[in-house]
């Protein structure tokens, strides 16, 4: 059974797209309405401009669920009698294939240069594209459902030299630059793209028009060269022999923490990990143990050092087995309390702008007040600003922060925030793990008020002060002055603050005309209010608090 439809033939340099529509006979409820399939003429115009003459099989691979099946033909007569199935993602390599397998080494020639094109929202944009660069036109563009292909077809058969010119090529015109691997496999059109909503993979523009490899490797300024190593990497040469479609499988995936984590993960992180892939892979996506288990072990060939392989299959049996909550965004004991070490590996693989879940995920906890120690703001004058935030910050994430997740929270370099928490008496660090990636936490200490009590502060109150500070919209001295506000607050037993600004100017070790500049600033910034008295000194009342 041929692939394609009837009617129709090829046209030189004419773009064509039918507009009658039918769906897929084999899943209609896959399939959207479509295109009418290609007629002969242009299927085996396709099919003869890849490979006709050329040395090696050609392979064909059926994608679903990421499960592949590899098929291989030895002539494009043969390729013209395949019947692709329509619930499947159907990918042809652009390079025939010197034995029945997919890796780089095993690729032989091709009569094309080819790009993979994700971000445009039509072909003209392309044809654009390479026109502004000075690059002609290509001899065949393809609708791969969400992105096009181009193909510039040469004149005589190349192998492996063509690699610079396919990477520079990308590199110029915006294409994606992981399709330039020789292995490369690419849309079959006239079949189903079933990876989301169904559509058809349509053949856009072909035409008669060749290129000397040569030409075009001048107009790119690179020299046509075969690599002088095999980039074929042990993930896929494992992904190969297990029989999975690690890149597909990887495109079903969509917390972007697990997207992260398959990329492969260092020592000291690999055995927890592990358990919250199995458990994700068990639980979200229903895979069975055995397929899950190939996952694990091409996972593990990513990982820096991989794990012996016998100790990886008895964490994983354990995990499968088990019933462990490993996916929460929080990571807790039976207690309830958190486990810092645990929290920062989950913290590094995750970006909360991409993350579908992150509306749900709650990035810092304990109390919204925090309970400043008295003796901290009495001797207020010897603190620095960034030591008042620090005990804010840390405060409030109770079970620790590593320098860095810290430094990120309040805007400063990790130097100004080791320096700053190591100068302060009420802060601790819990030494981690060089060897395993576990670093050091800080957290608040636990000392006394020497009888001076605590001054209760919204974390609010800390963050916008802090976000006024980095915009630069109030001073180091304006948060001080705030601070030491309230903490006369808290003394006051009638509530009100009426402290002179030469009595604040004594206590923060300045003087009188920077501390009056200092309660305009914040007045102006709606932090506090002052009622400005004729013959006594004005009161202060508190916006934010």
């Amino acid at each position: 059974m041929f692939w394609w439809g009837s009617g129709g033939k090829i046209q030189e340099g004419v773009k064509f797209m039918s507009a009658k529509k039918e769906k897929s006979p084999l899943k209609q409820q896959q399939a959207q309405q479509s295109n009418n399939n290609l007629s002969i003429a242009d299927k085996e115009a396709f099919i003869n401009n890849l490979f006709e003459n050329l040395e090696g099989f050609i392979e064909i691979r059926e994608i679903k669920n990421g499960q592949a099946n590899t098929k291989y033909f030895k002539n494009t007569a043969e390729l013209m009698e395949y019947d692709p199935p329509a619930d499947k993602n159907i990918y042809i390599a652009t390079m025939t294939r010197n034995k029945k397998r997919g890796r780089i080494e095993d690729t032989e020639e091709t009569r094309v240069l080819w790009a993979d094109y994700d971000d445009v929202e039509s072909f003209i944009e392309i044809e654009y594209i390479l026109d502004t660069k000075g690059l002609p036109q290509p001899s065949i563009i393809v609708d791969s459902g969400h992105g096009y292909h181009t193909y510039h077809v040469l004149d005589k058969p190349a192998g492996a030299e063509i690699q610079p010119v396919l990477k520079e090529l990308a590199a110029r015109t915006g294409a994606d630059s992981h399709a330039t691997d020789l292995a490369r496999i690419m849309r079959l059109p006239d079949t189903m793209n079933v990876k989301d909503d169904p559509v058809k993979c349509k053949l856009i523009t072909i035409n008669k028009n060749k290129f000397n490899l040569n030409e075009i490797a001048d107009l790119l300024g690179v020299e046509p060269k075969k690599p002088t190593q095999n980039s074929h990497s042990k993930p896929e040469q494992a992904a190969e022999v297990l029989g999975i479609d690690y890149k597909g499988i990887m495109s079903e995936v969509k917390p972007f923490c697990i997207k992260s984590m398959l990329e492969g993960v260092e020592e000291g992180e690999r055995n927890w990990i592990l358990g919250r892939l199995t458990k994700h892979f068990k639980n979200q996506l229903s895979y069975t143990k055995n397929r899950t288990e190939k996952i694990i072990k091409v996972w593990n060939t990513k990982n820096d050092p991989p794990q012996p392989e016998g100790e990886l299959l008895v964490s994983f049996n354990k995990y499968w087995h088990t019933d462990y909550n490993l996916e929460a965004c929080r990571i807790k004991d039976k207690e309830g309390e958190s486990i810092p070490q645990l929290q920062q590996i989950i913290n590094k693989y995750c970006d909360k702008d991409k993350c579908m879940l992150s509306e749900k995920i709650e990035f810092k906890e304990g109390q919204p007040v925090i309970e400043y120690n008295n003796w901290l703001l009495n001797h207020i004058k010897e603190i620095n600003v960034y030591e008042l935030i620090i005990y804010g910050v840390l405060a409030i994430n109770k079970h620790g922060l590593t320098a860095n997740r810290a430094a990120e929270i309040i805007g400063i370099t990790e130097k100004t925030f080791r320096k700053h928490a190591n100068k302060t008496k009420f802060v601790n660090v819990k030494k981690g793990i060089k060897q395993r990636g576990i670093k050091d936490l800080y957290y608040l200490s636990k000392k006394g008020t020497y009888t001076l009590g605590r001054t209760k502060i919204s974390y609010a109150a800390i963050r916008l002060l802090n976000a006024e500070l980095k915009q630069k919209l109030i001073k180091p001295i304006d948060i001080k002055v705030y601070m030491l506000l309230r903490y006369i607050e808290y003394k006051s037993k009638s509530g009100e603050v009426y402290p002179a600004t030469t009595t604040l100017a004594e206590k923060l070790n300045s003087y009188r005309p920077r501390i009056s500049k200092s309660v305009n600033r914040l007045e102006k910034r709606d932090i506090i209010k002052i009622n400005r008295q004729k013959r006594r000194s004005n009161t202060y009342k508190f916006e934010i608090k």
